[in-house]
């Protein structure tokens, strides 16, 4: 069974979406950030791999109350949370899952890809 370190609704910057803040579902395990657009109705729509990470409480240029960035390689993903103290709550928890193998949700396999066994949705990394 996968540990859940934390879990809780916060909003993510989507670039793509021409910075737009949309609110998301994180569900936080040792190693991993588990993205649902739908609560935890549905498969999780991204599962990111934290074990390498750089997490910082308050990102610049952001221009966003209670932010917080989680820093892989090339790519950096933006949350804000409800206030500051989940702001620091989340920032804890994930200091703490930095530097574990990731935890793939069930369904999912190794990679952080949809299993072609479990039916379910998604886009992976």
């Amino acid at each position: 069974m996968t540990t859940t370190v934390k879990e809780g609704k916060v909003e993510l910057l989507k670039k793509k979406l021409g910075k737009k803040w949309v609110e998301m579902y994180i569900r936080l395990t040792p190693g991993s950030v588990h993205l649902y657009e739908d609560g935890m109705i549905k498969p999780p729509t991204k599962l990111i791999d934290i074990e390498k990470a750089t997490i910082d409480k308050n990102p610049e240029g952001i221009g966003k109350s209670f932010c917080f960035g989680i820093s892989i390689e090339n790519n950096n993903y933006m949350f804000a949370a409800e206030n500051d103290a989940d702001q620091i709550n989340w920032v804890e928890a994930l200091n703490k899952c930095v530097g574990h193998e990731p935890t793939p949700p069930p369904g999912w396999d190794a990679q952080g890809s949809p299993s072609s066994s479990s039916g379910g949705g998604g886009e992976g990394r």
